[in-house]
């Protein structure tokens, strides 16, 4: 909307703009027509008050106005988002799930 070239952080933005959505059913920047909307965006209005502190860290990083603000590129953003919220990796996790494949002593 802005004439600014795109790129991956277009993506990244999307994501997590989707990813608010998906935890509380609202759009990050509220509702209402486009330019209010963007004016909400260009001033870096999202309500993040309703997410513990780490994923609001999370999304502010995520949902920048300036490109240069956000993660560089998707690994990035995923390994910020597994540190907020504490996930461990695959290796890393309990075998509880299959606990047909551990055996008994």
């Amino acid at each position: 909307l802005l004439g600014e070239p795109q790129g991956s952080s277009v993506d990244l933005f999307a994501l997590a703009a989707i990813v608010v959505y998906a935890l509380c059913g609202q759009p990050p920047f509220g509702d209402g027509d486009a330019p209010t909307i963007l004016a909400r965006q260009l001033a870096g209005a999202a309500d993040l008050s309703r997410f513990a502190s780490p994923i609001q860290e999370w999304l502010r990083r995520a949902l920048a106005t300036s490109i240069e603000d956000r993660f560089r590129d998707a690994t990035e953003m995923k390994q910020a988002w597994r540190h907020a919220v504490g996930v461990m990796r695959r290796r890393e996790r309990a075998a509880w799930w299959r606990r047909d494949k551990v055996r008994k002593r």
